[in-house]
């Protein structure tokens, strides 16, 4: 099942299966490709921010996302970092909000996790925080970022041997397909949503 979806969202992410509308007629309207930097704006944490600000605090109320805490649209809590409020809103750019999306950018590629809710989570070191634009529905982004055609532009820019590194500068540069129409966008998230919450279940009777 998780084959078949796969391959589902191989159809639908490229425009080959289009869907149907709201009067049950067939999606019209052109699809566009687009970089990543023209539907969305990316920001990782500075080396130097890292390094001179940035401080950890078992009790803080933020939690700092590593890539290990990422999944597919999933976040796992385990074994967090925490910093506090204060700390967050003194690196207020790397700060997460409801819609943006993150992506680790280093060791676990290929991840990525839309954010549900304001005050919650920040990003840490080789992570980027994706907050796109009008252009391109956050949930449709999210999936394009979890696609094979993602995987592949990864392993085509990545810039090391020993594990995988993508610079924000080259992930500007991911291209992806999507519809002219914020509706057939949404309306594509939301079938990609059921096939996720179907396996889900199949596994949990397994």
């Amino acid at each position: 099942s998780t084959q078949q979806k796969k391959a589902l969202m191989q159809q639908l992410l490229t425009g080959k299966k289009r869907l149907l509308d709201e009067s049950g007629k067939r999606f019209e309207g052109e699809w566009e490709e687009k970089t990543l930097n023209e539907i969305s704006k990316i920001t990782r944490l500075a080396g130097a921010e890292y390094s001179d600000v940035w401080e950890v605090d078992p009790s803080g109320e933020i939690i700092a996302l590593r890539g290990y805490n990422i999944g597919n649209n999933t976040v796992n809590l385990r074994d967090i970092e925490r910093i506090t409020t204060e700390m967050s809103e003194k690196l207020s750019r790397s700060k997460l909000y409801e819609n943006d999306i993150v992506f680790p950018c280093v060791g676990s590629i290929g991840k990525a996790y839309l954010v549900k809710e304001n005050d919650k989570f920040h990003i840490n070191q080789n992570i980027a925080k994706i907050t796109p634009n009008e252009l391109v529905d956050s949930l449709y982004l999210t999936y394009c970022l979890l696609s094979n055609d993602c995987m592949e532009q990864i392993l085509m820019f990545n810039t090391s041997s020993s594990q995988p590194n993508v610079l924000v500068g080259n992930l500007r540069k991911f291209q992806f397909n999507l519809p002219s129409l914020m509706v057939e966008q949404q309306k594509i998230a939301t079938v990609l949503t059921n096939a996720d919450k179907e396996i889900e279940l199949l596994e949990q009777q397994l």
